[in-house]
């Protein structure tokens, strides 16, 4: 089986005591079945962006890179067929009242389109989108 690890994911790698669930879950997956979609690399960016300048930001800045590196060859593009999946799900999900935003249902588009299962704590924000979950919050 194949993941693709959600923001949240990465994000909870980078606190100084995270998850132990998360941590257990990591440790013990496969990495090449480790997948990032380019979204996931942006929005980790952006994150230390927004802090003030200083050493949590350079800090920051300096883990995105290296998370960046270390997923070389497996971060995923938003091409024309994940576009095309994210205009399916989107439209689907706004019709059942449950839009989810427009970052989640770029990230459900690429795990659909490439068959992997979503790895998140957001398990309700992509509910809507019909993608499959797994939460290593909760996974036991």
């Amino acid at each position: 089986m194949s993941y693709l690890l959600d923001t949240c994911v990465v994000s909870e790698l980078s606190r100084p005591r995270p998850n132990p669930g998360v941590v257990t879950w990591m440790s013990e997956a496969d990495v090449a079945s480790l997948h990032l979609s380019a979204i996931t690399v942006g929005e980790v960016r952006r994150g230390a962006l927004r802090l003030p300048v200083g050493k949590r930001r350079t800090s920051l800045l300096a883990w995105s890179e290296r998370l960046r590196q270390s997923f070389s060859g497996r971060t995923l593009p938003i091409d024309e067929s994940v576009a095309q999946r994210w205009a399916d799900i989107a439209a689907r999900a706004e019709q059942s009242g449950r839009p989810g935003s427009f970052a989640d249902g770029l990230i459900a588009a690429t795990a659909l389109d490439r068959g992997l299962t979503l790895v998140t704590r957001n398990v309700t924000d992509f509910e809507p989108f019909g993608v499959s979950l797994l939460n290593p919050w909760t996974a036991t």
